[in-house]
């Protein structure tokens, strides 16, 4: 059986542009998303961050060196924290440091340091400062440290 031209359908101009718009329509909606999802993969690192420097700012150093050494209950094991103690820490962040007493803060950007998989530094204007706070951001625990202990 062969089939004759007359027998071929009928084009539907309408319904060829009603895919090409649905096309646009999902391949925007990706690119949407893919853009959003960009902007944002280190927020959570940022959200810490942002924490610790409010808990700094109000003066909450117990919370706030919870969330440095992402332990909430490190009172109850202070030992395991030997390396940096709280007092050490409390006179970095306390207002005797070299940032002063912290009463503003504002996340400039975030970046994954080259060769890194480890973490996040997130770059921090802190008391309107030039000199930016870098503070780098483990991905495992979200723990907090200073980014130059990691630069030797």
């Amino acid at each position: 059986m062969t089939t004759v031209l007359m027998d071929a359908p009928f084009y539907d101009a309408a319904k060829v542009r009603r895919r090409k718009v649905r096309f646009a329509q999902i391949l925007g909606a990706i690119l949407l998303v893919a853009a959003v999802v960009w902007w944002f993969r280190f927020w959570p690192q940022e959200h810490v961050v942002n924490q610790f420097l409010t808990a700094c700012e109000q003066q909450q150093y117990e919370s706030a060196y919870g969330i440095w050494m992402a332990d909430p209950d490190w009172q109850k094991h202070p030992e395991k924290y030997a390396r940096y103690t709280f007092d050490n820490f409390h006179k970095d962040w306390g207002g005797g440091g070299e940032l002063g007493l912290i009463r503003s803060h504002k996340i400039e950007t975030s970046e994954r340091p080259e060769g890194s998989t480890t973490g996040v530094v997130v770059i921090v204007t802190v008391n309107g400062r030039n000199e930016k706070a870098h503070l780098f951001v483990a991905d495992s625990d979200k723990s907090i440290s200073f980014w130059r202990d990691f630069l030797y």
